[in-house]
């Protein structure tokens, strides 16, 4: 099921009590669930889920039908959980990895962690981990992060055009720039 991206300045966005309109709630809500559906059957947990979902309605907004979003990316004998690329290239540009404290905090799975990322980098693949607490409390800056990844790659993977209509449809892309230390 393939919904068009719902635009809140197509209509008032806001009512005069300062909210969106229930039907601009409910479209969107629509919209995230048919995705969800669509990528959850790859994904082993809902966080992945989530971001999986945020990170193809931001490539839907960029209109590049070139770059994909798919769970379950397969590389080498490890399996990493969300993977963007772009259409023609033999790797992905980016691996996100979604690092729940149950799957990745004893040092067995740390060592496992950080053998994947020497292999995806040495493919060339920028891997971008968060951990589950940043998923579920701030996935928009946790997509801000992928997406600014994307513009400030060589070469850039997002034009200004592309992220002028990121920010048109409120898809934050700058983030709070914090470094990836888990404290599990």
């Amino acid at each position: 099921m393939n919904m068009e991206y719902f635009d809140s300045s197509d209509t008032d966005e806001l009512t005069a009590t300062g909210f969106k309109p229930f039907s601009a709630c409910l479209a969107e809500a629509v919209d995230f669930a048919a995705m969800a559906r669509e990528i959850g059957p790859g994904c082993d947990s809902p966080i992945e889920v989530s971001l999986g979902v945020r990170i193809r309605k931001a490539l839907r907004v960029v209109g590049d039908e070139t770059l994909t979003c798919q769970p379950r990316y397969f590389l080498d004998r490890y399996i990493y959980d969300l993977a963007i690329s772009r259409k023609g290239r033999p790797f992905p540009m980016i691996i996100v990895e979604c690092d729940g404290k149950d799957f990745h905090s004893s040092p067995e799975q740390r060592q496992n962690d950080a053998k994947k990322s020497k292999l995806a980098a040495s493919k060339g693949i920028v891997l971008l981990r968060f951990i589950g607490s940043e998923i579920h409390c701030a996935p928009d800056d946790c997509l801000a992060k992928i997406l600014q990844t994307m513009r400030f790659m060589r070469p850039a993977q997002l034009t200004q055009a592309q992220c002028d209509l990121l920010d048109a449809a409120g898809i934050k892309r700058h983030p709070p720039l914090r470094s990836y230390e888990p404290d599990w």
